[in-house]
């Protein structure tokens, strides 16, 4: 190999060198500008299972409300059937019961209503919780 030859293989592996070393600190300042945007990332991933997490506590409370309203108005329509069964006993008790039925009927309407309010309630947060889960596990909610 001559020497022309020589000095252009170490100019070669000194540009080859040079160019490593290049790439090197792109790779590192890409590497940084990775783990900034990750950081960034898991913060707003912490919220947002923060969120869910809150959404999924407000949802089961809901449901358990709208259990305990669905039980008392079971209750009342069985109170309400045993007083329609006492009226028959005598005109001076029926007009007694048919007060109690009046009073029962509201109680029941009134929880009906709160408990529609529950549901809806329950569903907005349930829409609430499927928007969340399906932004964090897109891949579990494809439309």
């Amino acid at each position: 190999m001559s020497d022309l030859e020589k000095i252009g293989l170490v100019y070669h592996l000194k540009l080859v060198r040079e160019s490593n070393e290049i790439v090197a600190l792109r790779m590192k300042g890409f590497n940084q500008e990775l783990e900034t945007k990750n950081a960034g990332l898991t913060e707003e991933l912490q919220a947002k299972e923060g969120h869910l997490k809150a959404l999924m506590l407000r949802f089961e409370a809901k449901k358990n409300q709208v259990d305990e309203d669905e039980k008392k108005v079971a209750d009342l329509e069985m109170q309400l059937k045993e007083t329609k069964h006492r009226m028959q006993s005598g005109i001076t008790e029926m007009m007694e019961m048919q007060n109690e039925v009046k009073t029962y009927s509201e109680e029941i309407n009134e929880l009906k209503r709160e408990t529609q309010d529950n549901i809806e309630e329950v569903n907005v947060a349930n829409n609430e919780f499927i928007k969340a889960a399906s932004a964090k596990y897109p891949y579990l909610y494809k439309s």
